[in-house]
């Protein structure tokens, strides 16, 4: 009887290390780089596990923040359209 418990004690403690090993392999894997990016200013990607630095809207548009938005002007119609590359036999407004 002693024999089978000490069996039964060594699964129960193999599991609870395999379950401690389990735990410290996903922390490393996932826990750990996500709240070191997220440290630094970084976004994190679940999907990619990859972290990313953020980037100011006005990299792209080349506006600085707090200038208006502008509005594109619309030209006026001139009247007759030609199509390009094609002289107009009408007389210039």
């Amino acid at each position: 009887m002693l024999r089978i418990f000490s069996r039964v004690q060594l699964v129960y403690v193999g599991l609870a290390f395999a379950a401690c090993i389990g735990l410290f392999f996903y922390q490393a894997t996932y826990v750990w780089p996500m709240e070191r990016c997220e440290s630094h200013g970084g976004w994190w990607s679940e999907r990619y596990r990859e972290c990313a630095t953020p980037m100011p809207i006005s990299r792209f548009t080349g506006r600085l923040p707090g200038q208006p938005r502008l509005t594109p002007q619309v030209a006026a119609p001139t009247g007759q359209r030609v199509a390009p590359g094609v002289q107009s036999t009408s007389p210039r407004p």
